[in-house]
Parts: C-alpha cells; structure tokens; sequence
C-alpha cells in the first residue's frame, strides 16, 4: 500500500492535531495510542480528523500513499466527503505543484487546502529556531495604520471582497512571507494576510523584537499595476 512507515504516519498524525488546535479549530474525537492508530490505518489510504470553525464543518485529511496524487486519489476522498463539510485540508506525500492545486477548481463550493506531509515531520511552533507567528484578524491589520476603527468601518470590510488584496497593494514595503512557506500552511494563512512576530531578544527577556510580514502568493502578483 506504501512504504511509509506507521511511525512516522503516527508522527505527522499527531502534529497535525498540534496544528488543528494552534488554529483554534474545534476538534472532535482522535486518536491518541499508536497501537489503536495501527488498527485504525490498517488497509485504507487515508484517515480523516473531523473539526469545526465558526460553525462551519472541516474535515482534516492524512492521506498515506507515498509520492502520488491523482485524480482518482481526490475523487476517493471527495466521495468520503459529506455535503455538510465545506473545508479540506488534505495532507499529502507529494510536492504542491500547480498541477496538484488545478484539482482544486473542480470543487469550487468547497475550500481545499493540500499540505506536504513534510511539514509535520516537527512541530515547527515549537522549534527553537522558529519565532512566534501570529496571524492577524482584519481588525488587527486596520489597527496597524488607524488606531480609530469604528464598528461601521469592520462590517465595512467585512463586506468588502478585495480586503486582502488591497492589503496587498497598500503594504509593499512590508515583509513579505509566501503563503507556501511552512508557518504560513501550518497556519492557513492566504495571501493578504500578515503575520506579526516575535521574536525572543536572548540577553534581554522582555525586550523581543515584533515586525510583521505580509503573506503573498508564491506565484507572486504586482497588484500595483491593478
């Protein structure tokens, strides 16, 4: 079935309950012992963790064949998918090429994020060498330049469709971050989002240093010539 080997399947399982958690979804029953994840992977291609986030159902999805993904590996999963789930985050062992992310566009009332398994292979929030990431609410990012927001201006831009990519053209000399970038898939963050992070000053505790990076498509758009 594949040559990847329980342990680390079991690995990758349980940092991506790190990362289900660290996005504040709701997650409903999993797996906690290796033997019973050995029983419970045993002849299938794939197990799937059920979540929720502001009422809306996801469904979590470590996909276990090695080096491959076909059509006929989306339609098994899209068929396993109820009409209620409207998110997928599939974790894949392959390479997110354009290829791999053109499948997306047959499911357009469904939002599909596909993520290596590589990305788990730690719990890269935890890493020493990784700074804390925040990911910034819309009001948050408003805060940034207008201290001023008034509830009228947030259902404003709430409402307002190309808020992220005006984020895009109105911060281009912010750091910028690839929505590809391991923290920016461990997060879900899209394009127009920005991270802000900390990062520990060492010789003095209390004193981090905060910058902020704006996330951008890997296939990166001039949005100043829109």
């Amino acid at each position: 079935m594949n040559k990847i080997s329980n342990s680390v399947l079991w690995n990758i399982y349980n940092n991506a309950i790190h990362m289900i958690k660290e996005r504040n979804y709701k997650i409903g029953e999993y797996i906690t012992s290796f033997k019973i994840f050995n029983l419970a992977i045993k002849n299938k291609d794939f197990i799937i963790i059920k979540c929720e986030y502001l009422t809306k159902n996801i469904n979590v999805i470590l996909y276990f064949k090695e080096n491959v993904f076909r059509e006929n590996d989306m339609k098994s999963i899209i068929n396993n998918t109820t009409s209620k789930i409207k998110h997928l985050i599939l974790i894949i062992d392959a390479s997110i090429t354009s290829r791999i992310l053109k499948k997306k566009e047959k499911y357009p009332n469904l939002k599909i994020e596909f993520i290596g398994h590589n990305i788990f292979y730690i719990h890269i929030t935890k890493h020493w060498l990784v700074p804390k990431h925040i990911l910034l609410n819309k009001k948050e990012m408003v805060s940034l330049y207008n201290t001023s927001i008034t509830t009228n201006t947030l259902n404003i831009l709430d409402s307002n469709e190309d808020f992220y990519k005006n984020a895009i053209k109105y911060n281009q000399n912010m750091r910028k971050i690839f929505n590809t970038d391991s923290i920016s898939m461990w997060y879900g963050a899209q394009p127009g989002n920005i991270f802000k992070i900390i990062r520990n000053s060492g010789k003095w505790p209390g004193l981090n240093q905060i910058s902020y990076s704006l996330v951008i498509d890997s296939k990166y758009i001039d949005y100043k010539k829109k």
